[in-house]
């Protein structure tokens, strides 16, 4: 029973959930570069289960401090301004990412941890999260 606790420690300090965007981060912010972009763009795909490929999305960059570190923060949007789908690459302020409650797989968060190199897993926004999948009988 002792190893069912470290199995989900051990499994989010491998795949951490995406970081989340503050108010504070609208003043206190980086802006990623064009490498670091094509990085995460070459390497990142979107499973068909959560609406990719990863050009269905229009993507939002910005770079965030966190704990000491820089970490990407990259939002995936099928909604916004630019029209949903079109596959559009941005580099913004946090200010100018949309911020959109709900959504399920059409808004997907992704960050990245410069410094240390660590990724998140990808994660639709649901409010509340759903269910559990259920095992197959």
């Amino acid at each position: 029973m002792i190893f069912a606790p470290l199995a989900v420690l051990l499994a989010q300090a491998i795949n951490p959930e995406p970081t989340g965007l503050l108010r504070s981060d609208d003043t206190n912010y980086w802006l990623p570069g064009a490498k670091l972009v094509a990085m995460v763009e070459r390497r990142l795909g979107v499973p068909d289960r959560m609406g990719g490929p990863l050009s269905n999305f229009n993507r939002y960059y910005t770079g965030l401090y966190r704990n000491g570190h820089r970490v990407l923060f990259l939002e995936l949007s099928k909604f916004g301004a630019l029209p949903a789908g079109s596959g559009k690459v941005q580099v913004v302020p946090p200010a100018q990412v949309p911020h959109i409650i709900h959504g399920g797989c059409d808004i997907i968060r992704f960050s990245y941890d410069v410094d240390a190199r660590q990724e998140s897993s990808l994660d639709c926004n649901f409010d509340p999260p759903p269910p559990p999948p259920q095992p197959h009988q």
